[in-house]
């Protein structure tokens, strides 16, 4: 049976007897689990984990791990697995181990917020976790837009596994003008702001409106057309003639047809305003240090347009978009509309991911730090300031989407530098590679961290 690990995984001591083999019961809780993610820690001839109301199954992050060195068959190599939760507020998790399943009571997690959610007291923890995760996703798709800004020869796509290479010293100079409000990101809600807002403005002054058939009680004199339900109304009225079924009003079930603007692209329009009304808020809590920004001022621009027209235009008219919008011939074929839809679907798009990524909310973050190390020795180096130089060339590859929270695989991670005037290297090693560093192959995959920085005098054996 699978053993379930509480962070930090170096801390753990196993409190079963030698002799005694793993099971749920000798779980070590050092306080409440961690409400993020489930550690499993697996023996070798054992499956994967799964949480039972989950689709995903548990991500490998270390191998050949020995957590638990006094059972009957001593040091026993074993699996490290992390399954993520999507922190819907549940008070247990159920999970899977073939065909067995047990019940975990947790506590401490945060809800998931939406993107849609009005800041309130009640809700300010989830949607300020729900912003940070958006923010540290934003901070990855505006290092891929930097390949657009550099030359053939300083980037190179990876069609097939969605990749991007970037210099790391590039990726340092436009996060921390980020972080430093100098030149806030160009978010996704930035392009709608300064390129699509006249666009907006004529759909929602001139939007599409079409003839709805409807029925209704007509006077006898400009009635038009009738159908069956009609006729059979008329024959079911008292009378013999025509002005005698027509009562005292004179009025009969007739066809008529009227305009309306409650149409399936004007409800897409009206949903966009609303999001980018949300997108806007988030982007101008984002940057509180500059709000005289000429990107800042152009979202709040366009959150303030986006509150009239969504009351005061002719759009408003349309009712509220339900379930997933589907796209039609307007949307697709019509020139004013179609350049919308393409922005509320990047918008929407956008949304996904934070939903994709919130539980692997820690390797996120995780992912982030790495790189904004490496992006700051990068280019220390660069500029001559750091005492260390990097051994060979360190690319970075940004994926479009993350993979168990991470956007920067390890290759990008991992690599050697070497000190200017001492005998001494630098190794800076991803997680996932902690089981390839020789003579700590052992020992660093035990420890679980998720960057390594070990120094080492190569000359001089035995020292680290």
């Amino acid at each position: 049976m699978a053993r379930i690990l509480p962070f930090p995984w170096s801390l753990l001591a196993p409190r079963n007897t030698a002799g005694a083999d793993l099971s749920v019961d000798d779980c070590d809780r050092h306080g409440p689990f961690n409400p993020e993610t489930l550690v499993f820690y697996t023996r070798t001839d054992e499956g994967a984990p799964m949480l039972s109301s989950y689709r995903g199954n548990g991500a490998r992050i270390a191998e050949n791990v020995t957590i638990n060195p006094q059972t009957e068959l001593g040091r026993r190599p074993g699996f490290l697995w992390i399954i993520p939760w999507p922190h819907d507020g549940v008070r247990s998790w159920r999970f899977r181990l073939g065909a067995e399943q047990r019940e975990l009571i947790v506590g401490g997690g945060v809800r998931r917020a939406s993107g849609r959610e009005t800041r309130e007291k009640s809700n300010e923890h989830p949607i300020a976790l729900r912003e940070a995760i958006d923010q540290l996703c934003g901070y990855f798709t505006e290092s891929r837009s930097l390949a657009a800004d550099q030359n053939d020869a300083t980037r190179s796509p990876g069609s097939q596994l969605g990749l991007v290479r970037i210099a790391w010293a590039a990726i340092w100079t436009r996060w921390s003008k980020s972080a430093a409000g100098t030149e806030p990101r160009t978010a996704r809600v930035v392009e709608i702001a300064r390129s699509y807002a006249p666009d907006i403005r004529d759909v929602c002054g001139r939007p599409r409106r079409m003839l709805v058939r409807q029925r209704e009680l007509v006077p006898v004199g400009k009635i038009q057309e009738l159908d069956e339900t009609c006729l059979r109304d008329l024959i079911r009225r008292p009378g013999r003639t025509i002005p005698e079924k027509a009562g005292s009003r004179q009025e009969l079930l007739g066809i008529t047809r009227r305009e309306t603007f409650d149409t399936a692209e004007n409800r897409v329009i009206r949903d966009l305003l609303r999001l980018c009304q949300h997108r806007a808020v988030a982007y101008r809590r984002e940057y509180p240090q500059r709000p005289l920004h000429p990107k800042v001022q152009s979202v709040v621009d366009l959150q303030r347009n986006c509150e009239r027209w969504d009351t005061s235009s002719p759009i408003a008219a349309a009712s509220k978009l339900v379930g997933l919008p589907k796209s039609n011939y307007v949307l697709e074929k019509d020139r004013r509309y179609h350049a919308l839809w393409n922005q509320y679907q990047l918008l929407r798009r956008e949304e996904e991911m934070v939903d994709k990524v919130w539980p692997w909310a820690r390797c996120l973050w995780a992912d982030f730090v790495r790189s904004l190390f490496m992006g700051f020795l990068s280019a220390q180096a660069k500029s001559g300031a750091a005492s260390w130089h990097l051994v060979g060339s360190l690319p970075a590859y940004v994926r479009s989407e993350h993979s168990a929270g991470t956007f920067v695989p390890g290759l990008s991670i991992s690599s050697r530098w070497r000190h200017t005037t001492a005998d001494e290297e630098l190794w800076i090693i991803h997680g996932a590679h902690a089981h390839l560093v020789p003579g700590l192959q052992t020992t660093l995959p035990r420890l679980g961290a998720d960057l390594v920085i070990a120094c080492f005098a190569p000359k001089r054996a035995g020292q680290t």
